[in-house]
């Protein structure tokens, strides 16, 4: 049986392929990752909690959790807890999120196509090199075929 210690080692000898192309892209996947951080930081911004912070301005006797902790916070920064604060900060919140979503499917489709384009590099810098026997094998539309399908599988 396998120590933890030892697993952990196969596995990172088995993507090591893989952790060598992060920290050739190690700027892409950082903005990559710091903006999933944005977006999931982010997502408790939604509809779902002014209904709480407008009840709360309506029925001022009823006890609401989530408006006395928003309350707190508004304190704390010394903002002023009224109507017209929070819907401005949950509008500012929500087009920051929009925001954050935005920069995140851009910057994950450039590090998509950056990765794929160094994949059909280096296959092409590959297949220059082969003999010339494993082209007479081969038909030339199934080596550009390869060469497209198996670097954007990838």
């Amino acid at each position: 049986m396998l120590k933890f210690s030892q697993t952990v080692k196969i596995m990172i000898n088995k993507y090591q392929y893989l952790f060598s192309y992060i920290r050739v892209f190690k700027i892409l996947v950082s903005i990559n990752i710091f903006l999933m951080i944005m977006m999931a930081l982010s997502q408790w911004t939604s509809l779902g909690l002014i209904v709480p912070l407008l009840e709360s301005f309506s029925n001022e006797s009823s006890e609401n959790l989530i408006a006395e902790k928003i309350k707190l916070l508004f304190v704390f920064v010394g903002i002023p807890f009224n109507f017209n604060t929070v819907t401005f900060a949950f509008a500012i919140m929500i087009i920051l999120r929009i925001i954050f979503e935005g920069l995140q499917s851009h910057y994950s489709r450039v590090l998509t196509s950056t990765f794929s384009t160094s994949l059909q590099s280096q296959m092409f810098d590959g297949m220059m090199g082969a003999r010339l026997s494993f082209y007479y094998n081969r038909k030339v539309g199934e080596l550009i075929s390869t060469l497209f399908t198996s670097s954007n599988e990838c």
